[in-house]
């Protein structure tokens, strides 16, 4: 059976710039020890990448109450996964879903991740999963195009369709890094005809097509 990908993230949790949301909003309020500047996307993408999770959450903080999406995804994740903050499943679902709304692909495929995980009902829902990484996926994530593949192999939120299972998968493995999709796509060949693996290539070209055309 095909192991489901699992949500991977390097970066580890720093205890020392860890805050409550009442902390942090106080602090916020009073403008306690913080520089007053304009929050920038690309300033607050570098902080996150260097681990620096309390300059990157004030910044994105900033930005997604201002309404950008981008930020809003970060924010979404940074509460799920306790980045910068006290983990809080349910400011995670709010700026995860306010990204999602607006189409972005990375608060998409986060936000199925907490359906696939059980963590907005209480148990995993995969058919509010395969919504959100359906999303993400025509949004060009290949993360959800992975995810949406397997999902589609299993017949786990959606009916089984090999094709479109191998279609997504065709589309996941052109990020060099998700090997698991090669490998997926590979195993789910074996168990498909020659006339079923063309069709999904030709759909794979005319999603590819209208991916890179948004």
């Amino acid at each position: 059976m095909t192991k489901r990908p699992h949500f991977i993230c390097s970066a580890l949790r720093a205890p020392a710039q860890i805050l409550g949301a009442a902390a942090l909003m106080a602090m916020l309020s009073f403008g306690v020890a913080f520089p007053s500047k304009a929050a920038d996307f690309d300033t607050a993408l570098a902080y996150y990448k260097q681990n620096q999770w309390l300059p990157a959450f004030l910044d994105f903080q900033i930005l997604a109450a201002e309404g950008d999406a981008r930020a809003q995804a970060y924010i979404g994740l940074m509460y799920r996964r306790g980045f910068g903050v006290a983990a809080d499943l349910s400011e995670a679902e709010k700026w995860l879903r306010a990204g999602a709304e607006q189409g972005n692909a990375m608060a998409n495929h986060r936000l199925g991740w907490m359906y696939a995980s059980g963590e907005i009902t209480g148990a995993p829902e995969f058919t509010g999963a395969v919504k959100h990484w359906k999303a993400a996926a025509e949004g060009g994530n290949h993360q959800a195009q992975m995810d949406l593949g397997v999902m589609y192999w299993r017949g786990e939120g959606t009916p089984q369709d090999l094709v479109l299972a191998y279609t997504w998968l065709d589309l996941a493995a052109e990020d060099p890094e998700l090997s698991a999709a090669k490998s997926n796509q590979e195993n789910l060949a074996r168990s498909m005809t020659d006339e079923q693996i063309a069709q999904a290539q030709d759909l794979a070209s005319a999603l590819r097509e209208d991916i890179a055309a948004r």
